[in-house]
C-alpha cells in the first residue's frame, strides 16, 4: 500500500502500463458510473404529444443508477450520453429529445425523417446528488407512430468521463 502523505509518480515520460484482464480500476479512473439501455417492448407516440421513451431492457447498470427510464448519477462530473430511436414513418417534422431534470438539454430533429432512425450524443455535466437524465419523442406527422423495439435501434446509454 502506499500511503497518502505525498506524491506518488508511476513511470515517466513514455512508459506504458498494461493492466491484465480481471483488474478493476475504482474510484476517480473509473468510467463509472454508466449503463445501457433498450426498448424490448414497441412503444406508441402520439402526434403531437411529447413522450417519454421507455427502456425495458438493462444490459449494463454499474451503480444502479439507472431506473424507470431514468438515469441518476451519484457522482459529479461530465458524461457522454448516447440516444437513438426508430420508428416507421412517413414525412413530419421529428424531435427526440435528452432531458436535464425534465427540461430540453440537448435536440435531435428530422424535418422529413427520411432513414427512419434519430441517434446523436451530448456532453453533459452531472452534479452527482439530484441531477437525472431521461428521453423524449416528438412528431407531428398527422398519425401515431410506433418505435422499433431492439437493442440496435432504440437505446439510451452513458458513462463518465474520466480526465475532465
Amino acid at each position: 500500500p502506499i500511503a497518502d502523505n505525498g506524491t506518488v509518480t508511476l513511470g515517466s515520460s513514455g512508459d506504458t502500463f498494461t493492466m491484465p484482464s480481471g483488474v478493476t480500476v475504482a474510484g476517480a479512473m473509473a468510467n463509472t458510473p454508466a449503463f445501457y439501455a433498450y426498448q424490448s417492448t414497441t412503444q406508441t407516440i402520439t402526434t403531437g404529444t411529447t413522450t417519454k421513451i421507455l427502456y425495458q431492457t438493462e444490459i449494463l447498470d454499474s451503480d444502479s443508477n439507472f431506473a424507470s427510464s431514468t438515469f441518476t448519477p451519484t457522482t459529479a462530473g461530465y458524461y457522454l450520453i448516447t440516444v437513438g430511436l426508430k420508428c416507421f414513418s412517413g414525412s413530419a417534422e421529428y424531435f427526440l429529445v435528452l432531458r436535464r431534470n425534465g427540461s430540453n438539454y440537448h435536440t435531435l430533429r428530422d424535418e422529413v425523417f427520411t432513414n427512419y432512425q434519430l441517434s446523436g450524443s451530448a456532453i453533459v455535466y452531472a452534479n452527482g446528488s439530484g441531477d437525472y437524465f431521461d428521453v423524449s419523442f416528438y412528431q407531428d406527422s398527422g398519425t401515431t407512430k410506433t418505435t422499433t423495439a431492439s437493442q440496435i435501434n432504440t437505446w439510451f446509454s452513458g458513462f463518465r468521463i474520466i480526465g475532465v
